[in-house]
């Protein structure tokens, strides 16, 4: 009924960082987000959607699952940890590089 496609005008608003992308998202007025809750709560839940919950047309807030929301905050807290993006890009270089230890070995 309310479903739309959320763009800012140059693309669509956000970036992928899991299972659903934000151009993948529903999107509802909020009067219809309240009518429809407990089918709403059900689908985030048990399929991780995320709903954009718009007000006098405007994006207003996001419906999303606990889990997802501690999981974004994981990754952010990740990213701004400098030292340890410093370590992953240097792992990543390694990588790159053939520098690799044999699982044998690690284990």
């Amino acid at each position: 009924m309310g479903n739309k496609q959320l763009t800012n005008g140059f693309g669509v608003i956000g970036q992928n960082s899991g299972l659903t992308s934000p151009a993948m998202a529903e999107v509802l007025p909020f009067s219809e987000a309240k009518a429809r809750l407990s089918e709403l709560a059900e689908r985030i839940e048990n399929q991780h959607e995320r709903i954009v919950v718009t007000r006098h047309g405007r994006p207003s807030f996001v419906l999303m699952s606990l889990d997802e929301l501690e999981s974004l905050e994981e990754t952010l807290d990740i990213l701004g940890d400098e030292e340890l993006m410093a370590s992953l890009r240097q792992s990543w270089q390694d990588a790159a590089e053939g520098k690799l230890i044999p699982l044998e070995e690690v284990i």
